[in-house]
């Protein structure tokens, strides 16, 4: 995918979407005209030349799935991930993004698999670390994240940076990483971010929004948010539901799709037991109402 499309401001007054979407628009309105500018590096950016690498018969769409059971075709995603550099077996129609989901990924053999994958799965986009400041994801310190970050480069896909968990501890860890990035004229084409708000609060799609606006005032680049939905993370105060999911996925999703610096996004469907799965229970293959919302979008 290129730069994200622009919209002009009349375009965007004429989209369709909930109150609170356009809202959401109206505020970053400031910013529709703005074009994403290119990371600051020392090395040129990927160009377009490499997008068209991508076979013409998957869906050219932001609108993606992460998981190891990914089904893009029920769905209607038109990329997933699997936070690994292996693509998922079966899953042809719909552009694979590998990551590097860490050091322990972070390794030869596993750069090595990427120039395969450049002719056997068209990729052309590479995701950073996953959640580098948790112990039970990426694990990686900044320090050691900033001397492997090159051998990213040097696979010449466009690159998104680590993104981080969605708290005070990942946010400072990104921070970090970001200060040395920017000193050593490192290369981020895109900026990568998870998102699981406490949904059934009165200000959480503003916030939402806002916090993703903050994130492209201060870097300028195109936005993938990887992961996003409402879940309670075991805590007896959020209280959310499967029905909580799919409100926050109508005041969201028509915006994500509108907003220009917003590039790709990924619904987290999780496990079958999670609010925010995408499946029937009783009926793995079919999807349930937040599956065919998503369906729709």
């Amino acid at each position: 995918m290129n730069q994200p499309n622009r919209l002009s401001r009349r375009a965007a007054t004429k989209c369709i979407v909930t109150s609170t979407a356009a809202a959401m628009l109206t505020q970053t309105k400031a910013f529709s005209d703005d074009p994403p500018s290119k990371a600051k590096s020392g090395k040129s950016q990927t160009g377009s030349s490499d997008h068209a690498k991508v076979t013409p018969r998957r869906l050219m769409t932001k609108k993606g799935i992460c998981g190891k059971g990914t089904r893009c075709e029920t769905t209607g995603a038109g990329w997933y991930y699997n936070w690994y550099w292996r693509p998922t077996p079966g899953q042809l129609d719909a552009e694979f993004v590998p990551m590097i989901k860490g050091k322990k990924d972070a390794i030869d053999r596993a750069f090595a698999h990427l120039e395969t994958l450049k002719e056997s799965h068209g990729v052309t986009h590479l995701l950073g670390f996953n959640e580098p400041d948790s112990e039970s994801q990426g694990n990686t310190t900044v320090e050691k994240a900033v001397q492997l970050w090159p051998k990213l480069m040097d696979t010449g896909l466009r690159l998104g940076s680590p993104a981080v968990t969605d708290n005070r501890r990942g946010k400072d860890w990104f921070a970090a990483f970001m200060e040395q990035a920017a000193a050593k004229r490192f290369r981020i084409d895109f900026i990568t971010v998870h998102r699981y708000p406490n949904i059934k609060g009165p200000q959480s799609v503003k916030q939402f929004f806002h916090s993703l606006q903050q994130i492209y005032q201060k870097y300028r680049l195109p936005i993938w948010v990887t992961e996003f939905s409402g879940l309670n993370f075991g805590s007896k105060d959020r209280k959310m539901t499967a029905a909580t999911n799919l409100w926050f996925m109508k005041q969201t999703l028509p915006a994500l799709n509108q907003l220009p610096y917003i590039e790709r996004y990924a619904w987290y469907s999780g496990g079958a037991k999670d609010i925010s799965h995408m499946y029937d229970r009783d009926h793995p293959d079919q999807l349930n109402q937040l599956g065919k919302f998503y369906r729709t979008v």
